[in-house]
């Protein structure tokens, strides 16, 4: 990494200057540091459509992906999403503080029932929206079978939304592989005598 960093990007300093490049500088430029199908590989991550994040990466560096029913730690003021609710990898939703729909993930519960960006969610199981309200109805999914009923504002109007979801709450995060070499602490740690 460091070698590509400072063929493509070191040079004289002559202070700050714009350099523009393209795609095939770049792929030009990783292909003499490492010979490799650089343009196939970059094209695959690019483009690909696929539901599944390419992972390979980070499971051969020594980790994998796993899903807790924990949200992770807000960063910064605001809470989670400034107020909203981030529930992308469980109903494919993710919602502003105001029960607007900021992101329906295509093909995700959420979607197939019928919602998507623009709306604003207004209630949930027959009750006011709110987002304790919802994170509540994702853990009483995991016991029983009825879907979780949204009611949307879609412009000025109402329709019920019933979400078939039973999953409970899910947040991606990243667990050490015993028995694995360590390579993304590797990478990540800084170089030696390097200021």
């Amino acid at each position: 990494m460091e070698d590509f960093a400072r063929a493509f990007y070191g040079g004289p300093n002559q202070g700050p200057e714009l350099r523009p490049y393209t795609y095939d500088d770049f792929v030009h430029a990783l292909q003499a540091v490492t010979p490799y199908d650089w343009a196939g590989y970059f094209h695959d991550r690019l483009t690909s459509t696929s539901p599944e994040a390419p992972v390979g990466g980070i499971e051969a560096g020594g980790w994998k992906v796993d899903y807790t029913d924990k949200p992770p730690e807000s960063r910064g003021g605001g809470g989670r999403f400034g107020g909203g609710l981030n529930a992308i990898y469980s109903l494919g939703l993710r919602l502003g503080a105001d029960g607007n729909v900021q992101e329906s993930l295509v093909g995700g519960p959420a979607y197939l029932a019928g919602i998507m960006p623009g709306m604003r969610v207004v209630a949930v199981n027959d009750r006011a929206y709110t987002s304790d309200l919802l994170h509540d109805a994702m853990k009483a999914s995991t016991k029983n079978d009825e879907p979780i009923r949204f009611l949307v504002l879609n412009d000025d109007f109402y329709k019920t939304c019933s979400v078939s979801y039973h999953g409970g709450e899910r947040y991606p995060r990243l667990v050490r592989v015993e028995g694995k070499p360590d390579l993304l602490d590797d990478i990540a740690k800084p170089l030696a005598g390097k200021n």
